[in-house]
């Protein structure tokens, strides 16, 4: 993880407030389904997460496509281990999709999830006539990647710091900060004047 300052980490603190936000949206979803199966869609973002913490490490070619053959459990190019969407991601067996990921892609569809991604602004269709190539990554997709690996890290408390500073914590600390200074010059102007009685006695 970088150091806390430039405007990269600055983009990484606003990428971590997506991340929360999409992560609460996923919650509210599960929580719906719970209570009625057949009324909502599940969310895609588990996927796209996965795959974005994935290409910090795992994407050596930025240039390549992220393909929908990645998704093929019988595939060469399958890619399912690799995002640690399979219960035995570790061994040299077939793919064994988890069920919370069999379920996501039993409604969403890698081209689905492809798109959203790329409405999310994550990723560009490879190919734009013939967007059935897959996707590249962008600059805030691999961030956001970023973002996803170190908080998966248990490394929150910086983004949550600067965060906090960004939003209301900069504005209180500012107040604070007049507030301290209104104090001390009126401190000084008090003991001036005392000074000035006693010497004029």
């Amino acid at each position: 993880m970088e150091l806390p300052f430039g405007t990269s980490f600055l983009k990484k603190v606003r990428l971590y407030n997506l991340i929360k936000r999409l992560n609460k949206q996923t919650e509210d979803i599960d929580k719906h389904l719970l209570k009625n199966k057949k009324s909502k869609i599940p969310s895609s973002w588990p996927i796209e997460k996965n795959i974005l913490k994935w290409s910090l490490f795992g994407h050596k070619h930025l240039g390549s496509p992220i393909s929908y053959d990645n998704f093929n459990i019988n595939s060469i190019h399958c890619k399912l281990k690799d995002w640690r969407l399979c219960e035995n991601n570790f061994d040299e067996k077939p793919c064994i999709l988890e069920e919370k990921y069999k379920l996501i892609l039993k409604y969403q569809k890698p081209k689905k999830i492809f798109e959203n991604m790329v409405m999310k602004g994550f990723a560009d269709h490879y190919n734009k006539i013939n967007v059935a190539e897959g996707i590249i990554l962008r600059e805030k997709g691999l961030l956001i990647g970023e973002v996803i690996y170190d908080t998966d890290k248990k490394l929150h408390l910086i983004y949550r710091i600067y965060n906090w500073l960004m939003n209301s914590g900069g504005a209180w600390i500012l107040f604070l900060f007049v507030i301290f200074i209104i104090i001390i010059t009126f401190a000084n102007s008090v003991i001036s004047l005392i000074l000035n009685l006693l010497q004029s006695n």
